[in-house]
């Protein structure tokens, strides 16, 4: 049976496995001091303490594993970078905005609208949508409808957007969304 256990074997073992080797070998232990068991070799109890500490160690590594998967602060780390590099995107590109991002903009901030439908090429949105100040909010699978393609404004690209609403133009001039292409102008 222990010819076949390996080092890489045991290393494999679950924080669950090597949990419960611990508490064997922790109670093997604590039940041959009280003599509870009948008198043992002497190798056995130094083998025990050996084994106990070595799966002691192991459960702690992979509960600190898990632990860090759990909150896995690289992935908040990396998210959160991404999302300020994004912000000071938006923030140096909005002096460079055309006029027709600008109207498209001021018209969402006026409404305090951060969702809208727009054709599946974008329209006059699409250097914003080129740009991720515009993403798409179609969910995987979703059936879409080419004129009414959902989309939405990121909640940081919002903030930034939001601070610098004198940038853009606060009343919108039409009867038709500012992103929408006539159909007779296509």
């Amino acid at each position: 049976m222990f010819e076949s256990l390996s080092l890489p074997d045991i290393l494999k073992a679950s924080a669950i496995q090597a949990f419960a080797l611990t508490v064997a070998c922790a109670a093997f232990i604590y039940l041959s001091k009280i003599g509870l068991l009948p008198p043992l070799a002497s190798w056995m109890l130094p083998l025990a303490y050996f084994v106990g500490i070595f799966a002691g160690a192991l459960w702690l590594g992979l509960a600190a594993r898990g632990f860090w998967k759990l909150i896995d602060l690289g992935e908040h780390w990396k998210r959160w970078r991404l999302g300020r590099a994004r912000r000071k995107a938006v923030q140096a590109y909005i002096p460079h905005m055309s006029e027709d991002d600008r109207v498209i903009i001021g018209y969402l901030l006026e409404r305090n609208q951060k969702t809208f439908d727009c054709a599946v090429d974008g329209g006059y949105a699409v250097s914003l949508i080129s740009r991720g100040i515009i993403v798409s909010a179609a969910r995987r699978g979703q059936l879409l409808d080419m004129e009414r393609v959902p989309m939405k404004i990121p909640d940081d690209v919002w903030e930034v957007l939001s601070e610098n609403r004198d940038a853009f133009p606060a009343k919108f001039e039409g009867t038709m969304h500012p992103w929408r292409v006539h159909w007779m102008a296509r």
